[in-house]
Parts: structure tokens; C-alpha cells; sequence
């Protein structure tokens, strides 16, 4: 009940619903997600694997969930399952044809005399419809002035300047920079060691040849300004073959959770510890391959040449894998474990060193500076860091759940606080973190 008073229109708040006031959201598209209560419903069985077992079954929808498009339904045998996307039944009326009586044959009608024949009826008068030059003269008339916009649509890749295709980035007036960009990418694959180039009589028979493409971004600031222009070689990892190339187990890697990053911030604000933020550079280049890969790729100089990789390509399968896999192995050689409640998250044995891991972005705190000045050094025996320090802008938010790059926190009389909108009062509450627990009120 409370799901649907949220997304129906009230007069206390102007015609508008309380989700659109208070949490930005689109009221049309989430009214799209109602279904009415009980509604007979078609659901994959994604569990299914059998060939010859049905993949669908009948129920009934009997509640929501915080995805869109799924919801809590019940199976005809009573129990309950989660259905993504479940298509309705359109139930028709049973019809009564077996008890109807047939019509009886209507008997021919005797012929009419030239002098029984009945009157011609007058033709009925047109309605008279009035046209739009009516309406617009009518006085007092109101007619909405407000300027329509056209329905905002998906851009694909090349839409914008940001994000060219590898055409347009060659033939732009901005080609000179991208050539160094690309440059700089081939010189950071050699520097790592990424490939070793090699003839193509030298890859075996049989042995699946990944492509590459050129992927390119304009880095920006947060006030819009150009930071710089970053061209990634990426391997088209669709390509790659099952057991061949990687396994299918190898294809996701943790990241730290969006409640776990403000929980730290809480932390570090309220015990006022110590709080510092690091980029690894190219994070994906220094993770080792248990595959042997087999890469084509064309030059600067339009030359087709061939690669044996020894470290992961963006856009491998097991690109993301192998590298947190790597990740796990440094930060504990710096005396850090992973976390039980959020494999993205590392704490010291003494619990008062905390990094979180957001693919190659890491957030650390700590009581003192001297505490993370060694974690940072014991990472930097491995690989490169860029030190961001102290963040007071954190834009990979962005990936974790925020719209817009915002501030972290302010600042009161030296006192530092977090930046939130208006909600309740924290009760006592603890997050667990490695067998411990850190209370956010002390």
C-alpha cells in the first residue's frame, strides 16, 4: 500500500507524488511498475537448465521489490518467488455456447406492391464539428506556452566530442592530440610488459586470434574543464572462447559497496581519523594471465601485427578478475585482510586501518597520516599510484549510486561534518567489519 500512496499524486505536495519530492524520481516511469494486486501472471524460471523442463509457470503477483521490473510473486503450488518482468495473463469471459438455443431461420419476406412501398427517410444532418481557426477564436481560450522538447534518446558511441568513434578521432581537428594519446597508451603496454610480439606462423593451430579497438575519452575536471585526452587499447573480449581463453568463473571481481564507502566517511569523520584517496595507474596492465591470449592489432603505421599477452588488456573476460586478484595479494603484503561482510573492503588486524576498493580507485583511513603514509608505500613497491590526498570531491560517486559529483563534507570550526539531506537522527547502530564492529556513535 505504501509502495503505491508513494507514486499517486497528492494534494498536500501541489499534485505532485512524494517520490518525485523527495527522492527526484521520474513519477511516470516508476507508475509504470505498478501491477494490480493478485494479477495472474506468465514467469521465466531462470533456475531451469533442463531442456526438456517447462521455463515458465503461472502466478500471481503479490508484492514489490526495490528493482523496477521485479517482483514477489505466488506460485500455484503456494510458494514464493522473485519474477523479473512477468508477462500478464489476459483472462477472457467464458462463453455459454453449449447452452445457447440456434436461431431459428428467418422465414423469406412476402413481395411488395408498387403501392406499399415505404418512404424514403431524410438523410441525417453532419454534426457540425468545429476546426482548430473555431477554437483559437474563441475569447479566453487557454493554450499551453511552454516549449516542447524532444524525447531525450540514447547517444551510441561518436554522438559526442567526449567519446569518438576511432574514425572521427583521426580526422578531427583534435587528431594531433589523440596521436599522442594513443602514443602514450602503446608506450604504458610496453612499459608493463603486456604482450610480446610475435609472428603468426608462431600461434598455434587452432587457437582463437582476439581483435583490438581504440576506445577514446576526454577526460574532465569536475568544473567541466579539460584534464586531459586518454585513448585505451581495449581487447574485443566477446570473442574469446569458454575454456579456452578464460573461464566462466573468472569473469566478475568485488568491489566495495556504496553503504560500506559512507560508512567509512562516517568513521573517519566522527573519530576525526585520517582519510586519503589513490588512483592505481593502469590497474588492469600489471595483472598476470593464466591464459595464453593471442592478439591482432593494427599499428600507427596501418601494419597488422600479432601479440602473445602476458598481463591483462582491458576488455578480456577475466580482465577484472585477474586484477583483483592482484589487488587482494598487495594490500595483504601491506598487513591488511579482506573483509567478511564486503569482499571489496581490507582492515588491518587492529581494525583501525580500513582501504576500500573500487576497481582501481582506493579509499583509506586511519588515526594518523604516518599509518596510511606506509600502507601507500608498501602498495607503491608493486605499482603506481596517483595520490589524489584528502577528498574533497569523490567522482567516482558517480558509479556508486549518485548522479552528480558532489561534496563530501564540510567543514565547521575545524570540525568536519558530512554533507546529507534532511533525514531522522542516526540511532545507535554498528556495521561489522572483519569480526569486529565499528559503532557509528561511540
Amino acid at each position: 500500500m505504501a509502495y503505491t500512496k508513494n507514486r499517486v499524486p497528492h494534494k498536500t505536495l501541489q499534485g505532485k507524488t512524494p517520490i518525485e519530492v523527495f527522492l527526484q524520481k521520474d513519477p511516470i516511469k516508476e507508475r509504470a511498475n505498478l501491477r494490480p494486486f493478485g494479477q495472474k501472471v506468465i514467469c521465466y524460471d531462470y533456475e531451469v537448465t533442463d531442456k526438456l523442463s517447462a521455463r515458465s509457470y503461472e502466478a500471481r503477483i503479490i508484492g514489490y521489490t526495490q528493482t523496477f521490473g521485479t517482483y514477489w510473486v505466488r506460485k500455484n503450488d503456494g510458494s514464493y518467488k522473485l519474477a523479473k518482468s512477468p508477462t500478464p495473463v489476459i483472462e477472457e469471459p467464458e462463453s455459454d455456447t453449449e447452452d445457447e438455443e440456434e436461431p431459428e431461420p428467418e422465414s423469406p419476406e412476402p413481395p411488395v406492391s408498387e403501392n406499399e412501398k415505404p418512404v424514403p427517410m431524410a438523410p441525417k444532418r453532419k454534426r457540425n464539428l468545429k476546426n482548430d481557426e473555431y477554437w483559437d477564436s474563441v475569447v479566453g481560450r487557454r493554450s499551453s506556452t511552454r516549449e516542447r522538447k524532444p524525447t531525450a534518446k540514447v547517444q551510441a558511441v561518436g554522438a559526442d566530442l567526449d567519446h569518438p568513434t576511432d574514425e572521427q578521432a583521426r580526422n578531427s581537428p583534435l587528431a594531433a592530440e589523440w596521436a599522442k594519446a594513443r602514443i602514450k597508451e602503446r608506450e604504458q603496454l610496453e612499459k608493463y610488459g603486456v604482450f610480446t610480439k610475435i609472428d603468426k606462423a608462431d600461434i598455434p593451430k587452432g587457437s582463437k586470434i582476439v581483435d583490438t579497438k581504440w576506445v577514446y575519452t576526454i577526460k574532465r575536471k569536475l568544473d567541466g574543464s579539460i584534464e586531459k585526452y586518454k585513448a585505451r587499447k581495449v581487447g574485443r573480449g566477446f570473442s574469446q572462447e569458454e575454456g579456452v581463453s578464460y573461464d566462466v568463473d573468472q569473469t566478475f571481481a568485488q568491489m566495495m559497496r556504496p553503504e560500506t564507502f559512507k560508512i567509512l566517511l562516517v568513521i573517519a569523520l566522527h573519530r576525526n581519523w585520517a582519510i586519503r584517496q589513490w588512483d592505481v595507474v593502469a590497474a588492469y596492465l600489471q595483472a598476470l594471465l593464466h591464459y595464453d591470449i593471442y592478439i591482432s592489432d593494427i599499428n600507427e603505421n596501418g601494419e597488422t601485427e600479432y601479440w602473445k599477452l602476458h598481463k591483462a588488456l582491458y576488455g578480456l573476460k577475466q580482465a577484472g578478475h585477474e586484477w583483483y586478484q592482484t589487488l587482494k595479494e598487495i594490500l595483504r603484503s601491506a598487513g591488511l585482510e579482506r573483509c567478511l561482510g564486503d569482499e571489496g573492503t581490507y582492515v588491518s588486524a587492529s581494525g583501525d586501518q580500513i582501504i576500500g576498493t573500487h576497481v582501481d580507485d582506493l579509499i583509506g583511513i586511519a588515526p594518523e597520516e604516518s599509518t596510511l603514509d606506509r600502507i601507500e608505500q608498501s602498495i607503491e613497491k608493486t605499482v603506481e599510484l596517483e595520490k589524489s590526498g584528502r577528498p574533497t570531491k569523490n567522482r567516482s560517486i558517480k558509479n556508486m549510486g549518485r548522479v552528480e559529483p558532489s561534496p563530501l563534507y564540510h567543514s565547521t570550526k575545524g570540525i568536519m561534518h558530512l554533507e546529507q539531506t534532511k533525514s531522522k537522527p542516526y540511532k545507535r547502530n554498528t556495521s561489522r567489519l572483519s569480526g569486529g564492529y565499528y559503532s557509528l556513535h561511540e
